[in-house]
């Protein structure tokens, strides 16, 4: 038993990166375990209720959206990040913009309308441009070694085997596995509404021929 650890053990644990904790003795070790099992009690319960927060906020946003500038919007609030809705094509559908989380490939997509070609030559470089349309879950992509690219979170947008967008997030402080579930909850949302605005201009198409075939047969 040791009052305190030697010194040659303290060097050691630095070149090992070890942690080491002392505890005076007068200290009783369950008064920590205690202390130690209630704040994980209480991140769990914060994980849990902010968990709740998010379904709520982006089903509400599914039952009254009348864009996907909405659904961005509120995707955007409840991470506190800005989110960019690319289709396919690279056309730009809807933005939600954070006060400095911009870099040169996002100014680049808002003043253009369309998808980065300076990201498209990034997403080539790091050998994941195609990998990225196939995902069924939300991937990290690192930030440029020049810090001119910042990192993102990307989840593709699919309708059953067909690729149709992007949801683009801008990271900035690390984003928890929530947020990302999150985002991938946003992706499957706007897989909705695409699917939903291509069945009505199909119906609209469909009546629009229908009445132009009444009018041709007298």
């Amino acid at each position: 038993r040791f009052e305190s650890f030697p010194v040659d053990m303290v060097e050691e644990a630095e070149k090992l990166r070890l942690p080491l904790l002392e505890i005076p003795w007068e200290v009783p070790f369950a008064s920590i375990t205690h202390d130690i099992h209630r704040a994980l009690i209480a991140e769990q319960d914060s994980v849990i209720r902010r968990s709740e927060r998010i379904h709520r906020a982006l089903t509400s946003a599914a039952l009254t959206q009348r864009s996907l500038g909405d659904l961005v919007k509120v995707l955007g609030q409840l991470l506190g990040r800005s989110v960019v809705i690319e289709a396919a094509d690279g056309r730009l559908l809807a933005v939600h913009t954070v006060e400095g989380m911009e870099d040169t490939a996002r100014r680049e997509t808002l003043s253009t309308g369309r998808a980065s070609r300076i990201y498209a030559q990034y997403l080539e470089e790091l050998g994941i441009a195609e990998a990225i349309t196939k995902d069924m879950s939300a991937r990290r992509v690192d930030a440029s070694p020049d810090g001119t690219i910042a990192a993102r979170v990307v989840c593709s947008i699919r309708l059953l085997n067909e690729h149709v967008g992007f949801i683009w997030i801008i990271e900035g402080p690390s984003l928890t596995d929530l947020d990302v579930r999150a985002a991938e909850h946003g992706a499957l949302l706007a897989a909705l509404y695409i699917s939903h605005q291509r069945e009505m201009q199909a119906t609209e198409l469909r009546a629009g021929i229908g009445f132009l075939d009444s009018i041709l047969q007298g």
